[in-house]
Parts: C-alpha cells; structure tokens; sequence
C-alpha cells in the first residue's frame, strides 16, 4: 500500500477540489498527482451511509480453501463451466451464484462427514469474471458482468440508475488500474454526457464506478466506507482497493 498512497492521496485532493467547485473536471479526465488543490468546503447535505454490493462467485473464479488445524487440506479450487469445486476430500460441490458466506457454510457441513467442528475459511483468490463494481450514491449498488462494450452510465443504468436525492451525477469517479500498475482516478459528469456536451467512458474488467453524494467534501471516506467490506474483491480485480482504503485513514 505504501508506493501508492501518497500519489493517490494527492489525487483524492485534487478530485475533492474539482467536484466542490462551480467546474466539475472534464469527462475522462485522469486527475494525475500534480498541481496543488485548495480545500473544499464541507456543505450541510446529509449523505445516506454508502450501499456495499453481495459479491457472488461466477465460473472462472478461484476459491482459496483454509480449514483451521488442517494445513493439508489448504487448497485453491477455479470454478468449473458447470459451476462447481472439488476441494480435497470432497465431491463436486457447486458454487455458482453463492456468497462467500454461503459457500464457507456449505463446506463447513460438507467437512463435517470427515472432520469433527471444521471450522473453514473461503476468501476469493482470484476473479475471472468481466465484472465492473458500482458502488456509492446508486439505487442498487452491484458487481455488474459486462456482457460487451459497456459505459459508465450504462453500467450506472444496470444499478438501477442515481439515488434521486444524494447522487451528485456533476461528479462520477471510475477508478482503475493503469498502465504502470497504479490506481488511476477519472472523473464523470453526466449531466454533461447527458446534454449531449461531453462523452460517457468505456468501462474495462475491475472497474469501479463510485457516485459521492452531493456536498460530499470528502468524499474519499465515505468511499472507503462503501467499499472496504469488498477491498480485497475489488484489489485482485481492479487494483484500486489501496486509493480507498489510503485516504480513508
């Protein structure tokens, strides 16, 4: 976390200064760590607590396996095209469409024919889905498949579209991973793209799209409290769980 943390809290600085301000930032527009930002001043809008998404395993995901004082049975399991796992000992389980909860709970009485109390662990190794996450002032925060070349409001559409009252629209953020591995921040307003003034943004896999409420100053911890239940998903997915999780300290 540390090589990108102070570059990345510049650009949440700049961002923040952007979006309080009478000129939101340009479609598309990467907010690079350079150039100074003035504070922006906290509004007394109320902003509802941030809506975190149910992550849901899809073929192609890798599950890792952990069972408490049975290091033989640690395994890391890729979801088959029928939806299933073979964790040692075990027969095909299918786990297709089911939340970590779900899946540890599933194995807990799976293991329990072989073990006696298995206490088992399941975290997400790895996604392998083309998944994009919206995450913020939205009506139904989600992880979105990308079923082929979608926008950022198109993927906003998909969750339902803005929270009518908060959503600040002058201002979406899409965080991804660039070029040279670090987080990279662009900045949306669509109400710009709407009238026709300015262009929505082609999404990539690992996306995230995050929608600040209105008068949000600071709206970097509100992010990080809508998306850290989900860091290390959206980390192995996009890369960008440290820009949240950085400026939210």
């Amino acid at each position: 976390m540390g090589r990108v943390s102070a570059a990345v809290t510049v650009s949440l600085a700049v961002l923040c200064a952007a979006c309080a301000g009478s000129h939101p930032a340009r479609t598309g527009t990467v907010v690079s760590p350079g150039g100074a930002a003035s504070p922006a001043a906290a509004t007394a809008s109320p902003a509802r607590t941030p809506i975190t998404p149910t992550f849901r395993f899809d073929v192609g995901d890798e599950v890792g396996i952990e069972i408490w004082q049975e290091p033989d049975l640690k395994s890391s399991q890729r979801i088959l095209s029928d939806g299933t796992i073979t964790p040692p000992l075990l027969k095909s389980t299918r786990v297709v469409g089911m939340t970590i909860d779900e899946v540890q709970d599933r194995l807990n009485k799976d293991y329990a024919e072989f073990l006696k109390f298995p206490k088992v662990a399941v975290r997400v190794a790895s996604i392998h889905g083309d998944r994009v996450f919206i995450l913020g002032e939205v009506k139904k925060a989600q992880a979105v498949t990308l079923l082929g070349p979608t926008t950022a409001l198109q993927a906003i559409a998909m969750a339902e579209g803005f929270d009518e009252e908060f959503a600040n629209r002058s201002c979406v953020r899409v965080i991804r991973r660039g070029p040279d591995g670090n987080p990279l921040v662009l900045s949306l307003n669509a109400n710009a793209i709407y009238a026709g003034q300015d262009q929505d943004l082609p999404l990539q896999r690992g996306d995230v799209i995050y929608v600040p409420a209105t008068g949000n100053a600071n709206w970097s911890r509100s992010a990080g409290q809508a998306l850290s239940p989900i860091a290390s998903i959206v980390g192995i997915a996009g890369g960008v769980a440290t820009i949240f999780l950085a400026a939210s300290d």
